[in-house]
Order: C-alpha cells, then structure tokens, then sequence
C-alpha cells in the first residue's frame, strides 16, 4: 500500500510536475454542440462555432489547456457542417414554399 507521504517530495528535491492533458469544459461543451448539430439539431451549429472560437481564443492565450485545442477545433469543424445543413434545410423550405405558392395560384 502506498501512503500519501511516500509521495511527497524530499526536502531537497525538486517536485515532479505532471502535464496536463485535460481539456476545458468549453472546449468540451464546443465539440457537443458541434456533434449535435450534425445528428439533426441544426440550430446549435452557430452556437457551437462561437463557443468553439472561445475555447480557441482562450488555448491561444492560456487560458485553459493546450490539450483543449483539438476539442475545440472539432467541435468549430461540426458546427460549421451543421451550419451548411442549416442553410440547406433553409433553402429547401424556401423552394418548397414557392413551389406550393406557384402551383396553387394556376388556373
């Protein structure tokens, strides 16, 4: 069994420091938006880019850990793809409106 006491440092020895490979919460909370707004729930896509840009913007400056970066960078790369299935899903109410506009006002 191993104490806790065995585990600190010696007086004249230098401590051992650990690097830390978590992520941020917003990094986290970027890359579940993104994935989210690829499986269908399309209006989280922005959010999840801004959120995104955040989480990077704050990595950039060190604020939160480098270890957040590739989170947060999938989570902008999802967001943006659920953003293009916004814009489509968009689109295709628009022709659908127009399409059930100029077929009912026929003679």
């Amino acid at each position: 069994m191993v104490r806790v006491s065995d585990l600190e440092a010696d007086p004249g020895q230098p401590a051992v420091t650990q690097t830390s490979t978590a992520s941020s919460g917003q990094a986290t909370v970027a890359f579940v938006l993104g994935v989210f707004s690829v499986v269908g729930l399309w209006l989280l896509g922005p959010v999840a880019i801004v959120v995104a840009n955040g989480a990077l913007r704050k990595v950039e400056t060190g604020e939160i850990p480098a270890g957040s970066r590739g989170l947060a960078v999938v989570g902008r790369i999802l967001g943006i793809i659920g953003t293009v299935f916004l814009a489509l899903a968009i689109l295709a109410v628009i022709a659908g409106v127009v399409l059930f506009v100029t077929r009912s006002s026929g003679p």
